[in-house]
């Protein structure tokens, strides 16, 4: 008879089979007949197409370089969807390919910094040249976590007050006395002195006290003379218009 119908494939894909019959039955060989001749079955291929792969995970890889070498940074790992890959419409690989985990979470060294200078100190000397300081601290911000200390000086010198000192006036000795005014009959002398030593300067004061003294000399009357004897004590002679030097000194 004819050929039926085929058979269902016997794979859905990647290569199957199927087969469709025939019966040796119009008629039926009978009475020594000769049996039909050819193939009963017949047989095909069938879904030849791939079948789909899924997707699997391979093993995990190693952790990657910290993002971060101090503060806190991040590793990551990853794994591939190749063991085996997804293939002719197969499923991916189902769940995450990275994880991650914090590393390097300790402090990041902090440098110091310094702070302004403060307020210039009182100068040491108010005039003459002095000095003056002014400060700063390395605490803006203080080194930390191993950080490096400031750099340079703390402290800030500079010169102050440069103009001279004021100088007082003060009085040089006094002078050798000046001849008297007058011969006999009471007179005057006098000596000075100066405000030279030293003179005032740079505003100083100006010496205070008296410039000259005064002395009363000459005392005696006019007519009589005094003799400064060999002695040292004076004698007197009344004589008129006549000095006598007799080994001393006359003095009017």
């Amino acid at each position: 008879g004819s050929f039926g119908n085929w058979s269902t494939c016997s794979s859905e894909c990647g290569g199957g089979v199927q087969t469709r019959s025939r019966e040796c039955n119009n008629p039926i060989p009978q009475f020594g007949g000769i049996d039909c001749i050819g193939d009963a079955i017949k047989v095909a291929e069938c879904n030849i197409q791939h079948c789909p792969v899924d997707g699997d995970w391979g093993a995990w890889g190693n952790w990657s370089k910290c993002s971060t070498t101090c503060g806190g940074g991040t590793q990551l790992m990853t794994k591939l969807c190749d063991n085996p890959r997804p293939q002719y419409g197969g499923a991916p690989c189902e769940g995450e390919d990275t994880k991650s985990r914090v590393c390097n979470e300790q402090p990041c060294p902090i440098d110091g910094g310094w702070s302004s200078f403060g307020a210039w100190s009182t100068c040491s000397e108010v005039c003459g040249g002095g000095k003056q300081t002014r400060n700063r601290t390395c605490d803006h911000p203080k080194p930390k976590f191993g950080g490096v200390t400031c750099a340079e000086k703390d402290t800030d010198l500079r010169k102050c007050n440069a103009q001279p000192c004021p100088i007082d006036g003060s009085w040089s000795p006094y002078g050798v006395w000046g001849d008297c005014s007058v011969p006999c009959g009471s007179g005057n002398r006098t000596r000075n002195r100066t405000c030279s030593n030293p003179e005032p300067q740079f505003g100083g004061s100006n010496c205070t006290g008296i410039v000259e003294k005064t002395q009363e000399c000459n005392t005696f009357a006019c007519g009589q003379f005094e003799i400064i004897g060999t002695d040292g004590h004076p004698t007197f002679d009344e004589l008129e218009g006549v000095l006598l030097f007799e080994g001393g000194n006359s003095v009017w």
